[in-house]
C-alpha cells in the first residue's frame, strides 16, 4: 500500500509571502502594473528587426517590428503547494531538499574546518539582477533584485513527493548518494523520512545501464495506457491526501533516449493515446508523466535534455491550458564531469 502523504519541510505555520525578501536592502519598486483580486498584469512591448534580402541587389532592408504582450501573474495568497518529482531518490532531488531543509529549521554543519550556515545562494531568483531601464539625470543602467519584482512562493511552505525507481527511503539516499556531509546528513534524515511512489519503468534503454539494477519499485500495467492512469491517479491522491490547492510534476529522472516524431504515434494526442494502448516503444516515461500532469491540470516542468515535449504533448497541453516548460536544467554539471574526464584521461592522472 502506498503512502501518499508527503515531506513538509516547514518548521513554522508561514504565510505565503516572499521568502527572498531581504530587509537589508533597501529598495523600493514602483511598479507600472494593473491588479485586482487574484492577478497582476503587466504591458510589455517586444521589438525585433526583420531583415529581407534582395538577392538581385544584395541590399538588406530592416523594418522594426513591434508586439506587445500582456502578462499576467496570479497572487500567491495562501494557496497549498505540492511538487511530485520523478526521481526524487537521486542526487538532485535529495540535495534540493536538504538544503531546503537546512534553510527551514537553520541547520548549520561542519565541513572540515569550517561551519557553513544555510542560504539560498543557489537559486536564480535571489543571486541575480535584472535589467529594469536607464537612469538618465545619473547616466547609468539601473538593476534590481528579481524577488523584488515577483512574488516567490516559499519553498519551506512546498509538500514535496515523487517517485522513484527504487523503493529506498529517502534518509538512506543520503548516504548512498554521498553529496552532504555525514554530520550534516544525522541532521536532517529524521525529516527525509519518505519511501518513494512506485515508478514508471518500460524494458529498454530508457535509462542509463547503472540504475538497472536498482529498478524494484514499479508500476504494473497491462499495456501503457493503463499505467498512464495509475500516474494519474497517485497524483489525484497526492493532491488529495495532503490537501493542496496546486501540484506541480518535475522531471528530475535520467536523461531518456531521443524519441524521433513518428507521424500516427507521438504527432497528435489521439494518436499517441493509441499508441500507449499498444505498447509502442516511443512511448516513454517521461511522456507518461507529462501526459498525466497535463489531463491533471498539474504544470509538468522537464529538467533533461530529452524530447519529451512531443507534439502530442504540447497539442494537450495547449487544448488544457497547462503550463509545460523545460529541456534541460543539468547538462552544465554533466558537461564539466565530462570534460574533467577527457582531461583525465588526456594526461594520464
Amino acid at each position: 500500500m502506498e503512502n501518499f502523504k508527503g515531506i513538509n519541510l516547514s518548521v513554522h505555520k508561514r504565510e505565503c509571502s516572499n521568502v527572498y525578501d531581504n530587509k537589508k536592502i533597501k529598495l523600493k519598486v514602483k511598479y507600472n502594473r494593473k491588479e485586482d483580486n487574484d492577478f497582476f498584469y503587466s504591458t510589455y512591448e517586444h521589438v525585433e528587426t526583420e531583415v529581407e534580402k534582395d538577392d538581385k541587389t544584395n541590399v538588406l532592408t530592416c523594418t522594426n517590428i513591434k508586439n506587445q504582450y500582456e502578462v499576467m501573474i496570479e497572487k500567491l495568497k495562501n494557496k497549498k503547494l505540492g511538487v511530485l518529482i520523478v526521481g526524487i531518490g537521486g542526487n538532485n532531488a535529495t540535495t534540493m531538499l536538504g538544503g531546503i531543509c537546512a534553510n527551514s529549521k537553520d541547520i548549520s554543519y561542519i565541513d572540515n574546518y569550517d561551519i557553513k550556515k544555510p542560504n539560498y545562494l543557489g537559486s536564480v531568483f535571489l543571486s541575480s539582477n535584472l535589467r529594469i531601464g536607464y537612469d538618465k539625470a545619473n547616466k547609468e543602467h539601473s538593476y534590481c533584485p528579481i524577488y523584488k519584482l515577483v512574488e516567490l512562493y516559499n519553498p519551506e511552505n512546498i509538500i514535496f513527493g515523487g517517485w522513484d525507481i527504487n523503493h529506498m527511503n529517502l534518509k538512506d539516499c543520503l548516504y548512498r548518494n554521498k553529496v552532504f556531509s555525514i554530520d550534516f546528513i544525522e541532521k536532517i534524515k529524521n525529516d527525509l523520512d519518505y519511501i518513494p511512489l512506485k515508478s514508471v519503468y518500460f524494458k529498454g534503454n530508457f535509462i542509463a545501464d547503472n540504475q538497472q539494477l536498482r529498478v524494484n519499485n514499479i508500476l504494473v500495467g497491462t499495456n501503457k495506457l493503463e499505467i498512464l492512469e495509475k500516474v494519474r491517479n497517485q497524483i489525484k491522491e497526492f493532491k488529495k491526501q495532503n490537501n493542496l490547492n496546486d501540484v506541480i510534476v518535475l522531471w528530475s529522472g535520467n536523461t531518456e533516449k531521443t524519441i524521433p516524431v513518428i507521424e500516427g504515434i507521438n504527432d497528435t494526442f489521439i494518436n499517441i493515446l493509441g499508441a500507449c494502448k499498444n505498447n509502442h516503444v516511443s512511448v516513454s516515461p517521461s511522456i507518461i508523466y507529462a501526459l498525466a500532469a497535463i489531463l491533471e491540470n498539474c504544470p509538468f516542468i522537464n529538467s533533461s535534455p530529452q524530447n519529451t515535449l512531443v507534439n502530442a504533448v504540447v497539442e494537450l497541453a495547449e487544448y488544457k491550458n497547462v503550463f509545460i516548460i523545460g529541456n534541460d536544467l543539468k547538462t552544465g554539471q554533466t558537461k564539466i564531469k565530462n570534460f574533467l574526464l577527457d582531461f583525465y584521461f588526456g594526461t594520464g592522472i
